[in-house]
């Protein structure tokens, strides 16, 4: 008997699957007459009659799918989707709601359960589900010219980016208001040219033939200097003079054989592809450039930090950049022989790369720009490396440097600032998903 059954049922799906609906409804009719509590005859009728325009009787055969299997997430999208189409809002919001609960990575009843609050004004419980959404599959961005997706599912993904972008539009708002009520004389013009393009395609795209390139801010009417010296700097001699202690503490922390690992691991290499448009996966899981982090995207390192406590508290003097999951960067980094750092550019032209040389053999070198230059032991490079930048370590031994940030001389404090609110403000909201985030 179950085995008979088990057959009618396959044989259903195959002539659903095939478009044979007549078929295939006649099928699930027989399979439920001898079966009645076959719950996948029962959703698959369903599904079956939803395709056909009658969300009315689609809806029933949910609701009894729900009754015999009530933590079942699809079952619950279903029967909402069901009764949005019957016009039913505040049941379909709370059927889509309890599916997000009971399948919480379930993309599209995310974004059909934001497309309900927005048309029952809760635009803030909106946002959350878009954001949770796009988080959980990002490749959705460019949903709304994917010619896979219905033209339908394109407007829905289409409608849940219109509204992120807009509420991104607001942080910079916000930034702005903030700014200019501290520097009420200061002219913004840069500032709020640079915000409202951040992260954009329309930024990337007008610097592809740029020497510099930014892939996520493009400051604008900066002056075009790849390379910065050191008495630009005031604090910059106090660092050289420092140099013995930095050195020192690399030594013990060579001798103690610290953990340095491959600066592009096997897992980011993919991301830093998307990010900068330069393909890492020769340098991904390579020791080749390696490196041991004292802050790492804004984050500390205790564990490095504490290996190194003279270096950190000459760093925490140092009036570098504090942008939220970004800046300070500061690690020290190994380049062994042969190696060489392709070219590629940054993200962001508002901080200065600064490299302190510690360990530098001979047949090392630098370019930034056009430019190319060496490090000497004790001395600071700084450059903007927002422009392509390449290195490389043609010597017998290792190449060894501390690298650090600064800001962008040619910034006002108001724009520093500035750019230090945005980046806060985007990541108070950003942070929150994370949990979502798929590995």
């Amino acid at each position: 008997m179950t085995e008979d059954i088990n057959r009618l049922f396959r044989s259903a799906v195959e002539a659903h699957d095939s478009g044979r609906g007549d078929e295939a409804l006649e099928l699930y009719v027989t399979v439920l007459q001898r079966a009645p509590q076959h719950v996948q005859a029962i959703f698959r009728l369903a599904m079956l009659v939803s395709q056909a325009g009658h969300a009315d009787e689609a809806a029933p055969l949910l609701e009894k799918a729900i009754e015999l299997e009530p933590r079942n997430g699809e079952f619950r999208f279903r029967f909402g989707q069901a009764l949005a189409r019957m016009g039913e809002l505040q049941r379909a919001t709370t059927e889509l709601q309890r599916a997000v609960d009971f399948a919480p990575e379930h993309v599209e009843a995310l974004l059909r359960l934001g497309v309900l609050y927005l048309r029952t004004r809760r635009r803030n419980d909106a946002l959350v589900a878009f954001q949770r959404a796009l988080t959980l599959a990002p490749q959705l961005r460019q949903g709304p010219s994917d010619s896979n997706l219905s033209a339908e599912f394109r407007e829905v993904v289409g409608i849940a980016l219109g509204e992120l972008r807009e509420k991104f539009v607001s942080f910079t708002d916000d930034c702005l208001r903030q700014v200019q009520a501290r520097y009420p004389g200061d002219d913004l013009s840069r500032l709020e040219a640079g915000l409202r393009n951040l992260g954009s395609a329309k930024s990337r795209a007008e610097n592809v033939d740029a020497k510099r390139r930014p892939a996520l801010l493009n400051f604008p009417d900066l002056p075009d200097t790849p390379w910065f010296e050191s008495d630009e700097f005031e604090w910059a001699e106090h660092v050289e003079s420092a140099t013995s202690i930095v050195h020192d503490e690399l030594a013990q922390l060579l001798a103690s054989q610290a953990e340095f690992t491959p600066y592009c691991t096997e897992t980011d290499s993919a991301n830093v592809i998307s990010a900068a448009g330069t393909d890492f996966s020769s340098l991904a899981g390579s020791m080749s450039w390696n490196a041991l982090h004292l802050y790492q995207n804004s984050h500390l390192i205790d564990k490095s930090v504490s290996q190194c406590p003279n270096t950190m508290a000459l760093m925490d003097s140092l009036p570098m950049p504090r942008i939220r999951n970004h800046s300070p960067e500061i690690f020290f980094s190994c380049l062994q022989p042969n190696g060489h750092i392709i070219p590629h550019h940054g993200l962001m032209n508002v901080r200065l790369t600064v490299h302190l040389g510690l360990v530098v053999p001979e047949g090392c070198g630098i370019r930034a720009g056009d430019e190319t230059r060496t490090w000497e032991p004790g001395r600071l490079l700084f450059f903007d490396d927002s422009y392509e930048h390449e290195a490389w370590n043609r010597g017998a031994s290792d190449r060894v440097v501390l690298i650090l940030e600064a800001w962008n001389p040619h910034l006002t404090a108001a724009e520093r600032e500035g750019v230090e609110i945005i980046f806060k403000l985007r990541r108070d909201w950003l942070d929150q998903f994370d949990v979502y985030r798929r590995s």
